[in-house]
């Protein structure tokens, strides 16, 4: 079985570590190189999200060693600030490939589909799979946890999923990414919009999936006027791409109430064309003090105890189905949406 490291690892990475396994059933995660100075380093990759501990803890990329490992994933991730890191990864490189190690990146995996039509701009058309969107109101409350696990309870039971995330590390796990096409600076924004749905039609063509999931690329609303946390303008323009048909979204634990799910689900169903189907409450919540502070958005990670006393206190009143799925798991989400929804 081939082992395989991961370099830099931070909290975004989180939900592709704990799933590893799962995700790639010929390779075992053997090491997490955060660059010095990373709060990460010496604790568990959990700890990045305030999560049960996963038994794998991170390692100060300094200390590299090729021994650890067969293959080194390169995954730079889209919030980073890469230009510092760019002097760590050239020597991390340079010391891997002179021992004879493989090095993948990202960018490695392509996809044929996006591939395809980036030469040509094919005529927009209507998506006929069920579309199923997940996004949050931070982009940091757990999208991609909700993400990976429906796509993985779907496998399990037989369906056949086409799922799309919003890092491109997902395309070293065999799924596909809309990462490519929002940042291709060659492009206008209506061009990303018609590749978007060219996109979506040839995955629905080549694949022939059940249901199609699709992370939502950034924050599906502004957060406050202070901070606005993006206007989900990505998310906008993936919507008009092609109209989800059911919307998860994942919520802030102190804004998880049946009123308030139910007053932006209205809203929703305007900018991105559907309303809210079910919510994952998350641990995640605003650092209000340091907003007002430092006038950037900053977030931090409760303790799960909070999110199952906020669900005791409102799930039995909302009408918007709530749940936790890192404290509960996806079943109940799945139910929801496969089996009483239909």
């Amino acid at each position: 079985m081939e082992r395989v490291a991961i370099y830099p690892y931070n909290a975004e990475l989180l939900p592709y570590v704990k799933y590893f396994c799962k995700l790639d059933k010929n390779s075992k995660l053997t090491k997490l190189y955060s660059p010095s100075g990373y709060c990460l380093i010496g604790k568990d990759a959990a700890y990045a999200h305030n999560h049960p501990e996963i038994g794998l803890s991170v390692t100060d990329a300094c200390s590299i060693d090729v021994a650890d490992f067969d293959t080194l994933l390169l995954a730079c991730g889209i919030d980073e600030e890469n230009d510092e890191l760019y002097p760590q990864i050239g020597e991390i490189t340079r010391l891997v490939s002179e021992s004879g190690k493989r090095i993948v990146k990202c960018e490695d995996f392509s996809g044929e589909y996006y591939m395809t039509h980036k030469r040509t701009l094919g005529d927009f058309g209507t998506v006929r799979t069920p579309i199923i969107l997940i996004g949050g109101i931070l982009t940091q409350a757990d999208t991609t946890d909700v993400l990976i696990a429906l796509h993985l309870e779907l496998c399990e039971r037989g369906f056949r999923p086409a799922t799309l995330s919003r890092h491109p590390i997902g395309k070293f796990f065999g799924l596909h990414t809309t990462y490519d096409i929002l940042n291709d600076t060659s492009l206008k924004e209506i061009e990303k919009t018609y590749r978007i749905n060219n996109f979506l039609r040839n995955i629905e063509n080549y694949e022939l999936p059940d249901v199609i999931l699709v992370e939502a690329p950034d924050a599906v609303m502004s957060f406050s006027t202070i901070v606005p946390n993006g206007f989900g303008i990505y998310t906008n323009m993936v919507c008009r791409a092609a109209t989800p048909d059911y919307f998860v979204c994942c919520v802030p634990c102190v804004l998880g109430s049946g009123t308030f799910l139910e007053s932006i689900s209205k809203k929703f169903e305007h900018t991105l064309g559907v309303g809210i189907t079910a919510a994952h409450i998350s641990n995640t919540f605003a650092d209000s003090a340091d907003i007002l502070a430092t006038r950037e958005f900053s977030h931090a990670y409760a303790d799960l105890s909070f999110v199952k006393v906020q669900l005791e206190k409102e799930k039995l009143k909302s009408e918007i189905h709530m749940s936790d799925v890192i404290g509960s798991g996806i079943n109940e989400i799945y139910t929801y949406l496969f089996e009483q929804e239909g």
